[in-house]
């Protein structure tokens, strides 16, 4: 028993319409990108032709200037950073002349290794660090931190 034996000519008719939009909607969106690789394609001859003859003619005179603009601004920079060095060396000078050195317990010194940050710091707060930095602390694994008296801080702070 056959029970969908019906063919109508109509679905026959929209599946050849369907078909031949597909083949349509595909051979406009072969032919954009088509136009799209021709149109990379020229873009990249212009640029071997018109740019690259340029670059090769006066990149070595680019590069000569970049490395001397390089060397000025380093330059630059080096002095800059002498005179910050040599300046914050006389306040630093001027300062223990004049003042004599900070009262004990008023600021402890803070030098990180490896730190270009260098100063003091006010000790706030209950830490058991006794505002040092960890690196900064004496490394004895069988004491805690709290254990440590002044007298195991003292090489840190250059006190006697």
């Amino acid at each position: 028993m056959v029970l969908a034996n019906a063919d109508p000519a109509w679905l026959r008719t929209v599946g050849q319409i369907a078909g031949t939009l597909l083949l349509l909607e595909l051979s406009i969106a072969l032919f954009v990108m088509l136009v799209f690789a021709v149109a990379l394609a020229v873009a990249v001859w212009w640029l071997r032709e018109h740019v690259v003859p340029l670059l090769e003619q006066y990149g070595g005179q680019a590069r000569e200037a970049m490395e001397k603009a390089t060397q000025g601004s380093d330059r630059i920079i080096h002095g800059v950073a002498e005179f910050h060095g040599r300046k914050q060396a006389i306040e630093t000078m001027a300062r223990v002349l004049l003042l004599g050195r900070p009262r004990k317990g008023s600021a402890t010194p803070v030098v990180p290794l490896g730190s270009a940050q260098r100063g003091t710091r006010r000790v706030t707060g209950n830490s058991p660090l006794g505002g040092y930095a960890p690196q900064d602390l004496p490394a004895d694994p069988d004491r805690s931190t709290r254990d440590i008296s002044a007298a195991d801080l003292a090489p840190l702070t250059g006190e006697r």
